[in-house]
């Protein structure tokens, strides 16, 4: 699909949402959820991102402290008291709250996700239109995304690292192969082969389930770079996939990240990759690292362990666990 027509799709669903209202999304890494997303950036509203495998209990617990306005998620999900059907679009549907009352929203505020993706508690990181602005932007930098460029979806898109995939080859105008394998299914492998994928981007278990299976032999020939984030990954697994990277041309390129800071903060460059195994690298541009001591003060002396703190406008707004959290002030 052209991006013409994504946001021509994403144009007819805003038309069924209220301006700065707080709508609730059921991930999957569709075509439809995407769109949705986009309509909702239109419309100024903040949205909660869930992961499908929510169980029930859970998302009625997050729908009952936050109330959304609107509820997009596949039919035959849940069933939702105190909603109503505005629309279908394909598999999906979108609900509509019967209680209108306004709710008041921090000017700031545009994102809510959960630290590890899949939790159902009802604590989420506040997240900002700046702040994702700020950090898709660094990421783009850091990495040299184009409109060339051509990703495929490996992770939840309710996951801060899969949804700063999708944020950073959207606005990089990038194509996107859709993708909801896991990396072990064939179809995963097939897809990236026949669309001629030129990157992946995984956290270390998977890399470390990929080295049992001799990634090596799998590597299709269209990737060009690599990326790994979401932990730090063992040092003999990432020796091996430098010098796999290094053997078929491929850039391996290490992150740090946390959804507190919307997404990823360090990168350690490809080329210094081997020199600087276990390093977190360098601050995204705009970013900046610095040890603190037990008062608190920074370290001014090298060798001295303390405490890392990053700065930059990429740092969420803090927390929220409860609807009244979402005004307050930065």
């Amino acid at each position: 699909i052209s991006y013409k027509n994504l946001i021509k799709f994403s144009f007819q669903i805003s038309k069924n949402i209220r301006f700065r209202s707080l709508a609730l999304i059921i991930c999957e890494n569709t075509l439809e959820v995407i769109a949705f997303y986009i309509a909702c950036i239109q419309k100024s509203s903040v949205v909660i991102l869930i992961d499908k495998s929510l169980n029930e209990n859970g998302l009625k617990n997050i729908v009952e402290i936050y109330k959304p306005d609107y509820f997009f998620s596949r039919k035959n999900k849940i069933k939702m008291n105190n909603y109503n059907l505005i629309e279908d679009y394909g598999n999906f549907h979108l609900l509509k709250s019967i209680d209108n009352e306004k709710k008041y929203l921090n000017d700031n505020l545009s994102l809510l996700l959960t630290t590890s993706g899949t939790t159902g508690s009802s604590k989420f990181v506040r997240i900002s239109k700046k702040n994702i602005d700020i950090n898709t932007s660094q990421i783009i930098n850091s990495l040299e995304i184009d409109k060339t460029h051509r990703t495929i979806t490996t992770m939840p898109m309710n996951y801060t690292y899969g949804l700063s995939i999708i944020n950073t080859h959207l606005v990089a105008g990038s194509s996107i192969v859709l993708n909801n394998k896991t990396f072990l299914d064939k179809e995963f492998w097939k897809k990236i082969n026949e669309q001629s994928v030129q990157n992946f981007n995984g956290v270390p278990f998977m890399y470390e389930i990929l080295d049992k299976l001799k990634f090596e032999d799998m590597m299709p020939k269209s990737i060009k770079y690599i990326t790994q984030a979401g932990g730090k990954l063992n040092r003999g697994i990432f020796e091996k996939f430098i010098k796999i990277s290094r053997e078929k041309k491929i850039k391996f390129i290490s992150m740090y990240g946390q959804t507190e800071a919307t997404s990823r903060m360090s990168y350690l460059s490809w080329l210094s990759a081997e020199k600087k195994i276990g390093s977190i690298g360098k601050a995204l541009s705009g970013g900046n690292f610095y040890l603190v001591n037990d008062q608190n003060k920074p370290i001014q002396n090298h060798g001295i362990e303390g405490e890392l703190v990053y700065e930059g406008e990429n740092v969420s707004l803090g927390y929220s666990e409860k609807l009244s959290d979402l005004n307050l002030d930065d």
